[in-house]
């Protein structure tokens, strides 16, 4: 599993999500589970931990740390407890961190689009005992992207296990074109289109892809 250093999301912690805490002072050192009860700008309000059936008061300034799984993969935040003006003590109050770290899991969620790319057939040639490649750009649509593949349209038809190269620059800044085997055709009302496993992929750019699907999630997410 990798591990990923990412910019905080809140969008991410909805009310209810229940969120591991373990908290690092040696006084109240332990691990216990607990729900959100809200996020704001500044704070992840969550239960605070009960002993003896009376909440526990955890000092101004105490670190924690929180862990929550999701469809995107596993969560970690490293923060501390700000109680200052907490007047309820049945609520834990923890500062929103500045970054997070993502965990992936064992497989890719996917980001929903509809972005223009550009898509390179490559088909082989085979003329007077002479292996030649025909390459050719056609335009196409990303309608859905993970780090481990797409689904795209595009102008021209495909057939399954053909190689195709995708330029993704026009979504992601800096990204190097992805070479992919089309691995599955859709067909429906609005057309065919085409199942992309990625095939040559630099890491650097897959971490490009997880991140932009979590930022292009933390959008989608404040809409609603």
């Amino acid at each position: 599993m990798k591990v990923e250093k990412i910019r905080f999301l809140g969008s991410l912690l909805n009310i209810g999500d229940e969120i591991s805490i373990t908290i690092k002072t040696p006084k109240f050192k332990g691990v216990y589970k607990a729900n959100v009860e809200n996020v704001d700008e500044n704070y992840i309000y969550v239960n605070a931990p009960f002993m003896n059936g009376e909440p526990v008061f955890i000092p101004h300034g105490s670190e924690v740390e929180g862990t929550f799984i999701n469809k995107y993969g596993k969560f970690i935040i490293r923060t501390k407890v700000s109680n200052k003006n907490n007047g309820v003590k049945r609520v834990l109050t923890i500062n929103i961190p500045k970054y997070m770290y993502h965990i992936q899991m064992r497989s890719f969620f996917r980001i929903e689009l509809k972005e223009r790319v550009d898509v390179k057939t490559i088909a082989v040639l085979h003329k007077d005992n002479n292996i030649m490649f025909r390459i050719q750009q056609k335009r196409g649509m990303l309608i859905d992207l993970s780090g481990s593949g797409a689904k795209i349209t595009v102008e021209v038809s495909l057939n399954v296990h053909q190689i195709i190269e995708l330029l993704l620059d026009n979504v992601i800044t800096d990204i190097s074109p992805v070479i992919g085997e089309v691995v599955k055709i859709y067909e429906g009302k609005g057309g065919v289109s085409y199942g992309i496993h990625f095939l040559s992929i630099k890491e650097k750019d897959r971490d490009k892809i997880v991140k932009f699907g979590l930022r292009e999630q933390s959008k989608t997410s404040k809409l609603h």
